[in-house]
């Protein structure tokens, strides 16, 4: 009989042996793995194919190699210039135009053409000039609303050229009290229009020809303004206008003592009412006419306004 004593210690030297091997195979294993790791892996290095190889050319986007010298773009060959003949061809002289061909000059325009600064206006025709006074019947008045008569009137307060929407509003308002105060039938219950006409400089150097249409009715205290569509004016006409001007002129401050409506007609070889139609295709008339439909649709609904009130 083995003692017990004996038989623990055989037991546990029996588990210590047990413990040791079993320690030694997980080594072994764990050794096989790490051998087989390194064994892939060299397999691995090993298939990776090897950087391709180009040829040396010293030019990495192409394999052609360069070239060893630079073409020759000089060519030897001499080209022979032919010499220069000394016999010259004449040249033919002018010829002159026969008198029937030759270009007429500018013709000047008669006096008889010429427009003068104010006149009557016709029943069937809008102003021709830009200082014109007109009467137009009212609702109350004993003449035909086809009537419309038309009266000269000169202004004395401004220049003859305004050169700003104040100054041509002062002439027309002149205008007006100087035809009430000549003429006995126009009573305060007649409406008066008057049209003055003025260049204004909206920026720098950049002109404009405008008209300005005021309507007047005391008896109905009815005052109306419109202002009419802008037509260019080169700033070599205002110019032209300024240095005529004399340097005394007594109105120098308001305007000019020419017209531009008369150097453009005068450039333009047209009348003086025409200018604006050769300039830039719209005639005087119609720049008018537009304007006085304006001004009739306003006054018309003030008259309904005022039957209406009374």
């Amino acid at each position: 009989m083995i003692p017990k004593r004996t038989r623990k210690q055989l037991s546990i030297r029996r588990l210590a042996d047990i413990g040791t091997v079993t320690t030694n195979i997980y080594l072994l294993f764990k050794y096989n793995f790490l051998i087989h790791d390194i064994i892939m892996n060299n397999e691995r290095k090993s298939k990776i194919p090897a950087a391709p190889t180009f040829a040396t050319s010293g030019n990495l986007l192409s394999n052609v190699a360069p070239p060893t010298e630079l073409p020759n773009f000089v060519t030897t060959t001499t080209t022979q210039i032919p010499p220069v003949s000394n016999t010259s061809k004449a040249v033919p002289a002018a010829q002159e135009m026969p008198p029937e061909q030759a270009m007429p000059a500018a013709q000047v325009m008669p006096a008889a053409q010429v427009i003068p600064a104010a006149q009557v206006i016709p029943a069937a025709q809008l102003p021709p000039t830009s200082q014109n006074i007109g009467t137009m019947p009212s609702q109350s008045s004993p003449e035909s609303p086809e009537k419309f008569r038309g009266y000269p009137a000169e202004s004395d307060v401004t220049a003859k050229q305004p050169t700003s929407y104040a100054a041509a509003y002062a002439s027309a308002k002149q205008r007006i009290a100087y035809i009430r105060s000549m003429y006995s039938e126009l009573t305060n219950n007649v409406p008066v229009l008057a049209i003055e006409g003025f260049i204004q400089e909206t920026v720098t150097d950049r002109w404009y020809d405008l008209n300005l249409l005021v309507l007047s009715q005391p008896s109905l205290g009815i005052e109306l303004q419109v202002q009419s569509q802008a037509t260019p004016v080169p700033s070599a006409a205002v110019a032209a206008a300024r240095a005529a001007t004399e340097e005394d002129y007594e109105h120098a401050q308001t305007g000019f003592s020419v017209t531009i409506e008369s150097i453009m007609a005068t450039n333009l070889q047209v009348l003086n009412a025409q200018w604006q139609e050769a300039s830039t295709g719209v005639s005087r008339r119609e720049i008018l006419l537009l304007a006085a439909k304006s001004l009739a649709g306003s006054f018309k609904k003030l008259l309904a306004v005022s039957a209406d009130a009374n």
